[in-house]
C-alpha cells in the first residue's frame, strides 16, 4: 500500500464520482474480501496480520460508500487480464467474479472489460484513477499508485489528458451488458477446469 495512501483514502471519500482504469487488479471498490486477503498475502515484504486486517477494514469501510442513500458512482474499465490472473484460487476467483456481476447491477456502478482482443489501447500499460467531485470548485484529481508510493495529479490540462484517455478507453471496451457476460464466460471456464 502506498506510503501516502491516506490522502487517497480522504479524496476518495469525498469524491462523488470514480472512474478506474484497471491492468492487473481489480479495483479496490470492487474488490471480495478473499481477493484483498489474497494479494495482501503476496506483498514482499509481507505485511504482519495485523496491518492486513486494518487494510481489510478500511476497504470495507470504503466499499460502504457504494451502498446508502448518496452512493458514489463507480465507472471502471478493467483489463481481462485482471479477472484472468490467478489470485487466491478457484474459490477466490469464482467469488470474485460473482461480485463483480452483482455490483454491475447497482445503478452506481457500470463495469466494462478491456478484452486482450481489443489490441493496442490508449494508457496502456498506466492503471489510473480519476476522482471527480460534486463541489464546482473543486476540480477533478487524477492518481496513480506505485510499488512504493503514488502520485495525485492536480493540474488541469494534465487531469484532462487522463479524462481523454478514459473516454477512449471506454470507447475501446466491452459495452456494459457485454462486460457482465464476459466475466460470466471466464468464470464458467474456471468452473469447467
Amino acid at each position: 500500500m502506498a506510503n501516502n495512501f491516506s490522502e487517497y483514502v480522504g479524496l476518495d471519500a469525498e469524491a462523488d464520482h470514480v472512474h478506474e482504469f484497471a491492468v492487473d487488479l481489480i479495483p479496490g471498490l470492487l474488490q471480495t474480501e478473499g481477493y484483498a486477503s489474497a494479494l495482501a498475502q503476496a506483498w514482499v515484504p509481507r505485511a504482519d496480520d495485523s496491518v492486513t486486517r486494518d487494510r481489510a477494514n478500511l476497504r470495507t469501510e470504503r466499499q460502504k460508500g457504494l451502498l446508502g442513500d448518496d452512493p458514489v458512482s463507480v465507472t471502471a474499465v478493467i483489463n481481462e487480464a485482471a479477472l484472468r490472473q490467478l489470485v487466491g484460487g478457484a474459490e477466490v476467483m469464482q467469488e470474485k467474479h460473482g461480485h463483480l456481476v452483482e455490483m454491475s447491477t447497482l445503478p452506481n456502478v457500470e463495469i466494462q472489460v478491456l478484452p486482450f482482443a481489443a489490441g493496442a489501447t490508449p494508457a496502456m500499460g498506466s492503471p489510473f484513477i480519476i476522482l471527480s467531485f460534486a463541489e464546482p470548485e473543486d476540480p477533478d484529481i487524477a492518481f496513480s499508485e506505485h510499488l512504493t508510493g503514488c502520485v495525485y495529479v492536480e493540474d488541469p490540462a494534465a487531469v484532462e489528458s487522463y479524462s481523454l484517455n478514459f473516454g477512449a478507453l471506454q470507447d475501446t471496451a466491452l459495452s456494459p451488458a457485454a462486460s457482465t457476460e464476459f466475466i460470466e464466460s471466464i468464470a464458467g471456464e474456471l468452473r469447467a477446469r
